[in-house]
């Protein structure tokens, strides 16, 4: 509720027209009995009657009459209204509480359906990399490039027609998803050891449009329109190269969505500094000059210079990661040893 602001408020006009009033009456009052009081005295005096002096009288009494009865009836109608006011008030009140109560809730439940469909959107990213064995949290570390990228253009308000706080808090699911027409992928492409045959390349292409579909199949009308949008456009277009020469359609420039060339950085950087069955790491100082280099041919030349200059901040994360993951394979490698000597 709003506090009331000091000043001459309706309770305080109320009061000062309910006093004037009273105040006038007296002075009616005063004036007939001074009326009375001189024609007495003429009368008695002079011995004449004045018809003059006794008709103010009269129309002095019926105006006090009728100021009497405008007063009660002001009085009356200010305690109804205030009576009225106070039932409006109390009313008003509990309005007030149950649609903030009923608010609170609608954004409670708004808040479990947005964690659902990101514990789905992880879920089925979970079983991408499960299945292609050379992604080791692909997933993962380019969700984070992605959102490094998005709030760089946020805080420097960049594209601000396009990145804002909700753009900024489905981009990161929508880049999980990136891969999932992987899924329709046949395993002996996806792990193959070796360098692709124009054939199999051709039918990995295909894993952007295959994707897009199964996203559509999936979370439309199931997930706000928003974040359906942007997962299809990630899915379908992170191949896309700036001057047109990527799949699967060879957009260019910014026909290929914004949300679509940040991820093509994110997910060109994590292929190349890690390793693949295919492939050893590439230096992360060599991957930088590669992206410097593809910055307006393969790349958004704006997006590049942006990852570049945030250099410092993306080798911290990848050396965090790759601790992390040295960590998670001595451990496995103890549990099989334990798992082995058990059966002896």
């Amino acid at each position: 509720m709003k506090k009331k602001q000091p000043g001459f408020t309706k309770s305080t006009h109320v009061k000062f027209f309910a006093t004037v009033q009273v105040c006038i009456i007296f002075a009616i009052i005063l004036i007939i009995a001074h009326s009375f009081h001189s024609f007495y005295t003429i009368e008695q005096k002079y011995n004449i009657k004045s018809q003059e002096l006794m008709f103010s009288i009269v129309g002095l009494a019926i105006l006090l009459i009728v100021m009497i009865f405008l007063c009660v009836m002001n009085i009356r109608v200010n305690y109804d209204a205030r009576k009225y006011t106070n039932f409006l008030e109390e009313n008003t009140q509990g309005l007030e509480h149950q649609i903030i109560d009923q608010w609170n809730m609608l954004n409670d439940k708004n808040h479990d359906l947005l964690s659902m469909q990101e514990s789905v959107i992880e879920g089925m990213a979970t079983i991408i990399e499960y299945r292609d064995v050379n992604t080791g949290m692909h997933v993962q570390k380019t969700k984070r490039y992605v959102q490094m990228l998005t709030n760089y253009l946020f805080e420097h308000k960049l594209h601000t027609d396009e990145v804002d706080e909700r753009f900024i808090s489905i981009i990161g699911n929508a880049a999980a998803m990136h891969d999932i027409g992987k899924i329709a992928i046949s395993d002996r492409i996806l792990n193959k050891p070796g360098k692709f045959t124009d054939e199999e390349f051709e039918i990995m292409k295909n894993h952007t449009v295959l994707g897009a579909g199964i996203v559509r199949q999936i979370f439309e009308h199931r997930i706000d329109d928003d974040m359906l949008r942007m997962c299809i456009d990630v899915v379908q277009y992170h191949h896309e190269k700036w001057n047109g020469s990527g799949y699967p359609f060879g957009l260019e420039g910014t026909d290929i969505p914004l949300s679509a060339r940040i991820m093509a950085i994110a997910d060109v950087f994590d292929a190349c500094v890690s390793r693949r069955v295919y492939k050893d790491k590439i230096p992360v100082e060599e991957v930088f000059e590669i992206i410097k280099k593809d910055a307006g041919t393969h790349f958004d030349p704006e997006l590049a210079s942006i990852f570049i200059s945030m250099k410092d901040d993306v080798v911290s994360y990848l050396d965090e990661m790759n601790k992390l993951a040295e960590k998670k394979t001595r451990e496995s490698k103890n549990t099989q040893s334990s798992s082995r000597i058990s059966e002896i």
